[in-house]
């Protein structure tokens, strides 16, 4: 995999900037404070399955080789239960999931399902709290033919956003 850099945008509250860096056989990206002192590189190497694809936003190559494009979807759920996040794809189509946030106003467990089956484990969170996930391979999987839904174990004011690629 070959990468095409520079490529910038802001973190955080705009104190520092993210670059990419050019490289060989690796993803990198360097954190560079805004005032121009030293930085931080966090590199991934190895890659395989589905990865970014190089100076292309919002696409990634999947295990056959094709490119797809990467779709967001948020939900924002109130009762305990299911809250469909993205509705099922059709025949043959599962739903990958590269990234996900959630943050809920009263302490609850989130779990995510492919339809009524759980695909990842229980996360419980504090009120007023939250977590992030990401991950270029995916995180999980809905079954073909399936939504991706969050079940949460109470009533609780919750909104979570994925990213997510056809499978």
């Amino acid at each position: 995999m070959r990468c095409a850099g520079p490529r910038q945008g802001v973190a955080h509250n705009a104190q520092a900037s993210v670059a990419r860096i050019p490289c060989r056989n690796d993803s990198g990206y360097a954190l560079q404070s805004s005032k121009g002192r030293g930085g931080v590189l966090v590199a991934v190497t190895g890659i395989q399955g589905v990865r970014p694809i190089s100076g292309v936003c919002g696409q990634v190559i999947d295990e056959s080789g094709v490119a797809q494009t990467v779709q967001r979807a948020f939900a924002n759920a109130t009762g305990s239960g299911n809250t469909q996040v993205v509705a099922a794809q059709g025949a043959g189509v599962r739903i990958r999931v590269l990234s996900v946030f959630a943050i809920a106003t009263t302490a609850v467990t989130i779990k995510f399902q492919s339809a009524t089956t759980d695909i990842s484990a229980g996360f419980p969170v504090g009120a007023n709290s939250g977590f992030a996930i990401v991950n270029n391979h995916g995180i999980f999987q809905t079954a073909a033919n399936e939504a991706l839904n969050i079940n949460l174990s109470g009533a609780v004011a919750t909104g979570v956003q994925v990213t997510w690629v056809p499978a």
